[in-house]
Formats: structure tokens, C-alpha cells, sequence
């Protein structure tokens, strides 16, 4: 049921990316038509185009959000319900043993973790790993030279993502101890 649902969510995500990436390539294609010397009926044709594909972009956009932000939370629910449940049948001595700020917080802080990575997680890995690629594609469709030249930086910015990351982790664990 969910794996449906998280792979009709994975397909929204790509359509979303493509006809993202469609209106900036139909205003070069009508920049070089202008270029040209093109009518203004092609003119139309290429504002038709960005028009529909940035539609179309909102349309997949909202599917894609509606989609797996709703399984995220169904999810959720479930997991909640499940952990409810087996809270009800563990032995009375089980209570003496952790208190019952520990157990509510597994309850919200840890089912919130797991909701936002297979909802919005998901959304937005997939969304950033498609986007990267699909702008490189087009990037070196137009110029591969300078493509190329944009990858430059990435070590560096690589290296400060890993250490940022670490240190935010390294404090949300020493706050989700406390």
C-alpha cells in the first residue's frame, strides 16, 4: 500500500524536475529565435510552451507534496498506533524501569524522525539529486566548458557541508539526551 503510494510520489518528484527545467531552455530556444529573425507566431509557440510546462511543473509539484507528505503522516499514524498498542501490553514492571518523560519522547521526538524522512526525506533528497542532474545535463547541452568549470568549488563546499552536518549532529544527540 505504502509502496505504491512512495513510488507514484518518486514519479511526481521527476515530472516535477522536468518541467522545471523546461521553461529556461524554450527562452534560449526563443532567444536564438529572435536571433533569427523568427515571427511572432513562433514567438507564441515558445510562450505557449514555457506557459504549459510551468503549469505542468505546479500540478506534479503539488502531487508530489500532497503524495508523499500524506504517506508520511499515514505512516505516522500507524507507527503511533503500533507503538500505543504495544505499550498496552508490556508488563506493569516495565514502567518501573523508564520514566514516562523517556517513553513520550520516543513517542513524538522519534516517530516525528521517521515521518519527516520518508516524507519529506524522500521529497527532498530525490528532489535536489534530480534537480542537480538535470541542470547539469542541460548545462552541458549548452556549454561543456563551463560546465565543467562549475564543478570546481564542490570539494570545498563537500568538505564544509560534512562539518556542518557532523556538528548539528553532534548537537541534536547531545540535545535528544537530554
Amino acid at each position: 500500500k505504502h509502496k505504491k503510494t512512495l513510488i507514484w510520489g518518486l514519479a511526481a518528484v521527476c515530472l516535477t524536475n522536468f518541467f522545471t527545467l523546461l521553461p529556461p531552455w524554450f527562452v534560449k530556444l526563443a532567444v536564438d529565435a529572435i536571433k533569427a529573425g523568427t515571427t511572432v507566431g513562433q514567438l507564441l509557440v515558445f510562450g505557449f510552451w514555457i506557459v504549459f510546462s510551468t503549469l505542468a511543473q505546479g500540478y506534479f509539484r503539488y502531487v508530489m507534496r500532497q503524495t508523499l507528505i500524506a504517506a508520511s503522516r499515514r505512516m505516522e499514524f500507524e507507527l503511533r498506533n503500533d507503538y500505543f498498542d504495544k505499550l498496552l501490553r508490556l508488563p506493569k514492571s516495565f514502567y518501573n524501569h523508564f520514566k514516562t518523560g523517556e517513553i513520550i519522547s520516543r513517542a513524538n521526538a522519534d516517530l516525528e524522525a521517521v515521518r519527516n524522512m520518508v516524507g519529506p526525506g524522500i521529497m527532498q533528497a530525490a528532489n535536489t539529486i534530480l534537480s542537480l542532474v538535470g541542470s547539469f545535463a542541460f548545462m552541458l547541452a549548452l556549454s561543456p566548458k563551463l560546465s565543467l568549470l562549475t564543478l570546481l568549488p564542490i570539494p570545498f563546499v563537500s568538505a564544509a557541508v560534512f562539518k556542518l552536518g557532523k556538528s548539528v549532529h553532534q548537537k541534536f544527540m547531545r540535545i535528544q539526551e537530554q
